[in-house]
């Protein structure tokens, strides 16, 4: 065997811990066995807990600097925080081309295995239609053929929206990007519009779309569209909708404040009401205010002169987020959103955060219900059969931790922080991240949806 790992313990389908070994062969898990097992390579795990490798659900990649490059700032907080697998190119935009991407991953590796979402305002800015407009027919048909193009050559996983960014998307698109996805079996992920008053209108907008097309439907980051005394009634329509047949999952991140640019739709003005907040609820989290509460003076001259900056809403429901987290169908993902290294702490902390004060300090979900929501949850709802579990034959993507010490470091003013208690992480059979340290961050590779009885997206209850 290429590597094994002894002295381990995994977790079975009851959240008992087993000691259990296991061989690593051509980049899969070759046998896991009760006894001692030889490797060109062995590593004393001294008891550690063996964990499937993590799949984030929701990302912003990493993008293509000036000089033609791939940054991998995301990338190597990510894996340090165990991620293998992870899906980009959500709300709605695809940062970099997704050719162009999908041959820099080809030609140089990536940190973890990446899977894209094609960006459908992307696609609309491409046509030059503003974020408030809705398009015609002629722009639909182009935009349907786009897609079409896209997820033929391409093989994405399925089709982002930004509704928060782009309020002009009309129901018509709505219906015709459903029909689109269905023909794929692919999923529509979406950020709906996050203000009370709207939010649980566009989600029943949604869910009808995925009602009458058969497209599956993916709610992103539901913490920073629902908590703001709204989670509730959220999630009721969001689970009769399940109970009547609409395949719906969701995602939610552990954090009480959401992230996004400042020059963003969902700071237009009348947001101070529609949120209920103050412009001191806003930090800055770069550039010259970087670390202060907003003032209306500081949002109206960066909004105006700096619209890309980053910036924290200390607005949302902590006790709603946990509500949304404990839900059965959603899963926990990080939305990691970083410019030139700032920005929210989510994108370093969100799994050890979940595992250690979510599920073990503050004991809000047990530690296997935790893992299975980052793991083999993500897994069955992306298709991936040879992922998410640790199992003879699967892809040998692994957490290699402390379940007593796992714990997140990421702050507002140091979002780049590695965590805790996180020892080693391996991706296709390779050590990437040891002792903390980055080893390698090439060995990730362009994930492809594969459609079809062989690979099906699989559901969970």
């Amino acid at each position: 065997m290429d590597l094994a790992l002894n002295n381990g313990f995994i977790l079975d389908a009851n959240g008992e811990k087993k000691a259990l070994n296991i061989g690593i062969k051509d980049h899969k898990i070759f046998k896991i066995s009760p006894g001692y097992l030889d490797g060109r390579e062995t590593l004393d795990l001294q008891g550690l807990l063996i964990t499937p490798g993590f799949i984030d659900l929701h990302i912003h990649e990493d993008k293509i600097n000036d000089s033609g490059n791939l940054e991998i700032i995301e990338g190597r907080a990510l894996t340090r925080m165990g991620v293998t697998s992870a899906l980009g190119g959500n709300c709605g935009y695809n940062f970099t081309d997704i050719e162009t991407l999908i041959e820099k991953i080809n030609s140089r590796g990536f940190p973890y295995d990446l899977g894209l979402f094609i960006g459908y305002n992307s696609l609309r800015e491409k046509l030059d239609i503003n974020e408030y407009q809705e398009a015609d027919a002629e722009q639909r048909n182009s935009l349907i053929q786009m897609m079409q193009t896209i997820f033929t050559n391409n093989k994405t996983f399925g089709v982002s929206l930004g509704i928060a960014y782009h309020p002009g998307i009309s129901n018509k698109e709505l219906m015709a990007i459903g029909k689109v996805a269905a023909e794929y079996d692919a999923l529509i992920a979406v950020h709906l519009i996050g203000f009370p008053d709207r939010v649980i209108e566009n989600l029943k907008e949604l869910i009808a779309v995925s009602a009458e097309t058969g497209a599956r439907l993916h709610i992103s980051h539901i913490g920073s569209v629902a908590s703001y005394g709204r989670m509730e009634d959220f999630l009721k329509v969001f689970d009769q909708a399940w109970q009547d047949g609409v395949r719906i999952r969701g995602d939610c991140y552990p954090y009480s404040a959401f992230c996004t640019y400042i020059g963003s739709a969902v700071f237009a003005e009348g947001f101070i009401e529609r949120l209920d907040c103050a412009y001191g609820d806003l930090e800055i989290l770069q550039g010259e205010y970087k670390g202060q509460c907003a003032t209306e003076d500081i949002f109206q001259k960066l909004r105006k002169s700096k619209p890309e900056t980053l910036v924290a809403a200390h607005v949302m429901n902590r006790e709603e987020i946990i509500k949304a987290i404990r839900n059965d169908r959603i899963m926990v993902a990080s939305d990691i959103t970083m410019n030139q290294g700032e920005g929210h702490p989510r994108g370093a902390g969100t799994f050890p955060r979940l595992l250690g004060r979510y599920c073990r300090d503050e004991e809000l979900l047990d530690f296997y219900t935790g893992l299975k929501k980052i793991t083999s949850q993500p897994a069955d709802w992306l298709g991936l059969n040879n992922k998410g579990r640790i199992a003879e034959g699967y892809q040998a993507d692994l957490v290699l931790l402390d379940e007593e010490t796992v714990i997140d470091n990421a702050t507002f003013s140091e979002p780049l922080l590695p965590p805790e208690g996180i020892e080693h992480v391996i991706l296709n059979g390779e050590l990437i991240v040891s002792q903390n340290k980055s080893t390698d961050l090439s060995k990730g590779k362009y994930m492809k949806y594969q459609r079809g009885d062989n690979n099906p997206a699989r559901d969970f209850s």
